[in-house]
């Protein structure tokens, strides 16, 4: 593999928390997994790693890995999730920014220090986007199969043409919902955080289980910079929450991660006005998409159904992640991540059955 292009340069390690932080804001294609509170708090402190890459000595690309090692060996794991980040705000996008921050990822990581690499960008697989595919390839990484499928709300539409094409049945619970006129409390406080926390316990009670890791995206959300913060909104009905939902604020394409109700919720139908009105938050805050979070209809058929009926008329839109995009020529560290990857797929079908 080639060194980098004349210009650029990369700093591997060399940044703080508030440093990466002060960066993140810098890039549109930024994103909740690619904060350093999220790593830290996801793999821990002492397993994360940061590149910076500089062109002229600006700063240019960025990304965030998790690291997994294999005691005393020149073995191991480096994802980077939703990244990496190479698109700076106002700024058109760089192709060869990209390219030479790929290299630069296969120099540290899969060169130097023997790692399996994994890169799943935060795109989504469509036309635009495709030509990724041949600058992963260029720089020696090979197409992966990810089979998660999402729902994307496209906000370049207008709000009413987005509540127009709607699954007819979706729109009129929504309809009903808004006619009781529910008392919502919008925020990032600690107030509403200890309420999020309640609704989460009540729910996990009556199902006895949890999708996601949402107590993990509370913790995280404690720790970032007010700017990077989650933002809640909650349904309060005759003085109590019922029902409560967390999204991202980073990056242009938003994502919810904390979603809980509890059971006067489900009388109300409080989720529906909760889900429109995070819609209507990230269309008013110039945010592009938003990312409704992966579906799964073996796994889960009521989200599955919630969430592919907000867009109604354009489900058959609907695309897969583009990715993953893999990099190796240790061949040990790559049956360390077959190993991994398959106890980690054991652990989802268990929780699944449980």
């Amino acid at each position: 593999m080639s060194a980098l292009d004349h210009g650029y340069s990369a700093e591997i390690d060399s940044i703080d928390k508030a440093g990466w932080e002060d960066l993140m804001a810098r890039f549109e294609d930024a994103s909740y997994h690619q904060t350093w509170s999220f790593g830290a708090l996801h793999a821990g402190e002492k397993a994360i790693s940061h590149l910076v890459l500089k062109t002229n000595g600006q700063v240019t690309g960025m990304a965030q890995a998790r690291l997994l090692r294999f005691p005393g060996l020149r073995i191991g794991l480096a994802y980077v999730s939703s990244g990496p980040m190479y698109r700076i705000k106002g700024v058109p996008p760089q192709p060869d920014a990209l390219q030479n921050l790929l290299r630069a990822l296969c120099l540290e990581y899969v060169l130097r220090r023997g790692y399996f690499l994994r890169v799943l960008p935060n795109k989504i697989d469509s036309g635009e986007d495709a030509a990724h595919r041949g600058l992963y390839e260029k720089e020696g990484y090979s197409l992966g199969r990810d089979p998660r499928q999402t729902v994307i709300v496209d906000l370049s539409r207008s709000l009413d043409e987005i509540r127009k094409n709607m699954d007819r049945k979706w729109r009129q619970t929504l309809q009903a919902a808004e006619r009781r006129h529910l008392a919502l409390v919008e925020g990032d406080g600690e107030e509403i955080y200890e309420m999020a926390m309640k609704l989460i316990g009540e729910m996990k009670n009556r199902k006895g289980f949890l999708g996601g890791n949402q107590g993990e995206a509370l913790r995280v959300h404690r720790d970032l910079p007010p700017s990077q913060r989650l933002r809640f909104l909650v349904c309060v009905d005759e003085q109590e929450p019922v029902a409560v939902l967390g999204w991202t604020t980073t990056g242009s394409v938003g994502l919810p991660l904390v979603a809980a109700t509890g059971t006067r919720a489900l009388k109300t139908n409080a989720s529906y006005v909760l889900w429109w009105k995070m819609i209507e938050y990230y269309k008013a805050n110039g945010f592009l998409a938003v990312d409704m979070g992966g579906i799964n209809q073996k796994r889960n058929p009521g989200g599955y159904y919630f969430k592919t009926h907000i867009l109604g008329k354009r489900l058959h839109e609907q695309p897969h992640y583009l990715g993953p995009f893999d990099a190796c020529n240790n061949g040990l560290s790559r049956l360390f991540f077959i190993a991994a990857n398959q106890t980690r797929q054991a652990l989802q079908d268990v929780r699944a059955l449980v």
